[in-house]
């Protein structure tokens, strides 16, 4: 199968040198590089919960105003363009935000991603050019990325004792809601306790005017699952809450993230 990849020697010359990517770095702890940023880019870490980072009795919650980077596929000022033609760096940006949602395992950034990439070379008529190169991002990044998954929620989050993280979901979901949505708390879906399909727009009586209580039901539907909520939230808000970097910044047209 022919891979999306640079060379083994340039691989291993780019060992020897290392790489930026994404503030946090693609440079490993011995001086190489983590072989993951050369692809779905994005900050990494270890399988598993997402919370394994934090020390015992603590977990992550978001930094309100951190805004992850997206660059396509591959790591800062080394883009790899192949995957351009078919619209997978719509899947490579996905996977650097989901690298830095909070509470996001390695496993189900790596998992969005290849499905991602699969449903993409369908939507455009890729064929099985598209379907290999897709197979060569989604391969390398889940063989090599998981210290990246680990550093992005080091540097998207903070951890903060267990009793704490309530409240600090909440003031993340607030802050994002109030800062980028023109209704605040009333533009919140109603989900869960809010959700009643009798009503004519499906929000129950109790929480037409009443964003605190949306914002409580959103959050009683992912409790446990709050990575997963803050990844769709981010790319809700993709425009507002994502940065481009690099030298060869993304155009507006390719800053799509699926």
């Amino acid at each position: 199968m022919r891979l999306a990849l640079p060379p083994l020697l340039l691989l291993l010359l780019l060992a020897e040198r290392g790489s930026g990517q994404h503030g946090s770095g693609t440079n490993t702890p011995n001086g190489g590089i983590d072989l993951g940023a050369l692809l779905g880019g994005g900050g990494g870490g270890p399988g598993g919960k997402g919370g394994s980072v934090c020390p015992k009795g603590q977990v992550l919650a978001p930094k309100p105003e951190y805004k992850p980077a997206v660059n396509g596929c591959g790591p800062t000022g080394m883009r790899n363009r192949e995957g351009d033609q078919w619209r997978l760096h719509e899947c490579c940006n996905g996977h650097d935000t989901c690298y830095a949602a909070c509470g996001t395992s390695f496993s189900y950034c790596e998992k969005q991603f290849d499905t991602c990439l699969k449903d993409m070379c369908k939507t455009v008529d890729g064929g099985a050019r598209c379907l290999e190169t897709a197979s060569s991002f989604s391969s390398m990044t889940r063989a090599f990325g998981s210290s990246f998954h680990a550093n992005g929620m080091r540097e998207a989050c903070d951890c903060v004792p267990k009793k704490d993280a309530p409240r600090r979901y909440e003031e993340y979901v607030t802050h994002l809601y109030e800062r980028y949505n023109k209704r605040g708390l009333l533009g919140i879906p109603a989900v869960g306790a809010c959700k009643d399909e009798e009503e004519e727009d499906g929000v129950a009586a109790g929480c037409k005017e009443d964003g605190e209580a949306l914002l409580k039901a959103l959050l009683a539907k992912y409790e446990g699952k709050e990575g997963k909520l803050f990844w769709r939230l981010g790319k809700t808000y993709e425009h507002l809450l994502w940065t481009t970097d690099g030298p060869e910044a993304l155009s507006q047209e390719q800053c799509k993230i699926v």
